[in-house]
C-alpha cells in the first residue's frame, strides 16, 4: 500500500493549477449548507435573531431541540459529502477529469445514488449506535471500517453490480480489515492542518478541504489493489 506521503504527494498533483476548481467542489456545499440553516432557522427565529447572522442560525439550528431539522440538514450534509468524494474519487483515477464544481458537488442527488445514500446512511447510523452501546472504542473501530461504503456503492453502480446497502458496507469493512490504523493515521497527519485552518477563522479550510478529500479518495483507489 501507498505509503500517506505518497497518497498526498498525488492530491497536490491532482490541485496543482487547479485549486480553484477543488475550492470551489467543496465551498458550494458550505455555502448551500449555511444558506439551508439560515432558512430554516428562521422558522424558528426570536427577536434576538438576526438574518445576517449566518453562523449563529446554523449553530441554533444544531443546538435546539428541533430532531427534524437537525436530522434532515445532517442528511443534506451527508449527500453533499458524498458528491465531493465521488467526484475527488473520478478526479484521482483521471487527472483529466473535467470538474465541474457546481454540478459535482450535486452528484449524490442524482437518481441513480439517491435511495442508496438514504438506505446507507440509516443503516450505517443504526449499527454505528448498536456498536457505540458496547462503549466507545468498538463505536469508533466501525466507524472506520464502515468509512469506505459510500465509494464502494459507486463504483458497484459504475460497474453494474448489484449490490444491497448491507452488501457495500460489509465490502467497506473488507477493505478496511488491517488499515483502519492506517485510515486513523492519515486522519491524524491532517491535525496540524486543522489547527492552522483554525486560527484563520476558518479560511484555511478552502485549500485544506480539497487536499484532505483527494487524499481520502486516493487511499480508497490504494485500497482495492492492496
Amino acid at each position: 500500500m501507498e505509503t500517506r506521503a505518497e497518497m498526498k504527494r498525488t492530491a497536490k498533483n491532482r490541485l496543482r493549477r487547479h485549486w480553484m476548481q477543488g475550492i470551489l467542489l467543496n465551498l458550494v456545499p458550505v455555502i448551500l449548507l449555511v444558506l439551508l440553516a439560515l432558512l430554516i432557522g428562521n422558522s424558528f427565529r426570536t427577536s434576538t435573531y438576526s438574518w445576517t447572522d449566518f453562523g449563529r442560525y446554523y449553530a441554533t439550528v444544531q443546538a435546539e431541540h428541533h430532531d427534524w431539522a437537525r436530522m434532515f440538514i445532517n442528511i443534506i450534509e451527508t449527500f453533499f459529502l458524498v458528491g465531493v468524494s465521488f467526484t475527488s474519487l473520478d478526479w484521482i483515477r483521471n487527472a483529466d477529469a473535467d470538474i465541474a464544481p457546481v454540478k459535482d458537488s450535486f452528484q449524490a442527488f442524482q437518481g441513480q445514488y439517491l435511495g442508496s445514500v438514504i438506505f446507507i446512511y440509516i443503516l450505517k447510523a443504526i449499527y454505528l449506535f448498536l456498536w457505540s452501546l458496547l462503549l466507545i472504542i468498538p463505536g469508533i473501530i466501525k466507524f472506520y471500517a464502515y468509512r469506505q461504503t459510500y465509494l464502494v456503492m459507486k463504483d458497484a453502480k459504475a460497474s453494474g453490480q448489484q449490490m444491497n446497502t448491507n452488501a457495500c458496507i460489509t465490502r467497506s469493512r473488507q477493505l478496511m480489515r488491517g488499515h483502519k490504523m492506517d485510515l486513523f493515521m492519515l486522519d491524524l497527519s491532517f491535525i496540524g492542518w486543522d489547527i492552522l485552518a483554525i486560527c484563520t477563522a476558518g479560511i484555511g479550510y478552502l485549500w485544506l478541504n480539497p487536499y484532505k478529500q483527494l487524499t481520502y479518495a486516493a487511499f480508497y483507489n490504494d485500497l482495492l489493489t492492496a
